[in-house]
């Protein structure tokens, strides 16, 4: 028989409670088995932890268009300052 102090368990409990290491594809709903398989063990029960029940929308864009507008106007401005510095 194993106690368990449900005042203190852990996702970490569960997973080890459950002998999930080596069966996750039998184990995880697909979401998750994807993050376990990508991520690892660590990161997705991290996700699982702090984003379960929430949806994620995940732009197609990685990067801000404000951080890409930002980013060109520099590379621009650093150009226009070499050429006029070779002027």
């Amino acid at each position: 028989m194993i106690n368990i102090d449900f005042d203190n368990i852990t996702d970490e409990i569960i997973y080890e409670l459950f002998e999930t290491d080596g069966k996750e594809s039998d184990a995880l709903n697909d979401i998750y088995l994807e993050l376990f398989e990508l991520l690892g063990k660590e990161s997705m029960l991290k996700i699982y932890k702090h984003y379960h029940g929430d949806k994620l929308d995940c732009p197609m864009r990685l990067y801000r268009p404000e951080f890409i507008t930002d980013c060109v106007l520099y590379t621009q401005f650093i150009m226009f300052i070499n050429v006029s510095a070779t002027r």
